[in-house]
């Protein structure tokens, strides 16, 4: 990805859209893990809106986030690393994600509008990972590479695709 800004930008950049083998939270996470990521959280509406040409030429399914709905009393959006380890509460999600959560639709999707949505966790989904690319991320996940000339990675796999 060229100039994707937030969490999704530097070198030949981070973001993948990964099948998960079941449908819910713990199999996205273990999908991200697999592939040496954890699940991404656009963290704001720049970024989607950055995301959206990249997801929207593979995009056959709502796709997960690593948001999920932290308190549905006071509607705390937690951002979460592997291993469904708690890393913060998100900040200004209002109007970045639509709908009601609930305890029913606590999980975060990118819907076919490019646009945050609450669902079922157990909604048939592909899983939005991401990985550093230059220096361990908030969720100690390794970086990629190690520095900004370094050259691409190999193709991915069948089952993973590159938002290159």
């Amino acid at each position: 990805i060229e100039e994707v800004c937030g969490e999704f930008s530097s070198c030949y950049s981070s973001p993948r859209v990964v099948k998960r083998n079941a449908s819910t939270w713990s199999s996205a996470d273990d999908a991200c893990s697999a592939v040496g990521s954890r699940m991404g959280q656009p963290e704001d509406n720049e970024t989607l809106i950055a995301l959206a040409p990249y997801l929207e030429k593979l995009y056959t399914l709502p796709i997960i986030t690593g948001y999920v709905l932290g308190n549905a009393q006071t509607v705390e959006i937690a951002v979460v690393c592997r291993a469904n380890q708690f890393h913060s509460v998100a900040n200004d999600t209002d109007g970045m994600i639509r709908g009601v959560p609930s305890e029913a639709e606590s999980c975060v999707f990118i819907t076919k509008d490019f646009v945050m949505h609450f669902g079922p966790c157990s909604t048939a989904a592909v899983v939005l990972c991401s990985q550093p690319v230059e220096s361990d991320d908030y969720c100690s996940v390794a970086p990629t590479c190690t520095s900004i000339s370094e050259e691409p990675p190999e193709p991915l796999t069948s089952t993973t695709v590159s938002l290159n």
